[in-house]
């Protein structure tokens, strides 16, 4: 268990030095990400299919697995959450950037307007 939850910490960590990578970087590992976490979908899908053990040892070793997976999966989840978050918020300051702009660059054409009349 105490690896589990040294993982989370890296990962929140991580989603902080990821957003510092130059754009390229950062868009390939966030591809990186999402092929990992498609092929942690399809692994899980195939533990679904598998048949139930005949002994409790077995169910308990692939329950364990199971748990990796799913943890992994959650863990690339929650990172791309976070750079997904941080991106929507700059996409927002953009946006709201761009339509002040807007408004200042109106406000002085309505200015130069007046003076001219």
């Amino acid at each position: 268990m105490k690896t589990q939850k040294s993982q989370a910490k890296p990962q929140s960590h991580q989603s902080s030095s990821l957003l510092s990578l130059p754009i390229e970087t950062l868009k390939a590992r966030k591809l990186e990400l999402v092929q990992r976490q498609l092929g942690l979908r399809h692994k899980l899908r195939v533990h679904d299919s598998l048949k139930v053990p005949e002994s409790h040892e077995d169910l308990a070793a692939l329950t364990l697995a199971r748990w990796e997976l799913e943890d992994e999966h959650q863990a690339i989840e929650q990172l791309l959450a976070e750079l997904r978050n941080a991106n929507v918020t700059l996409k927002r300051e953009s946006l709201a950037a761009e339509s002040v702009d807007t408004r200042d660059l109106a406000a002085r054409k309505a200015k130069r307007q007046a003076k001219g009349q």
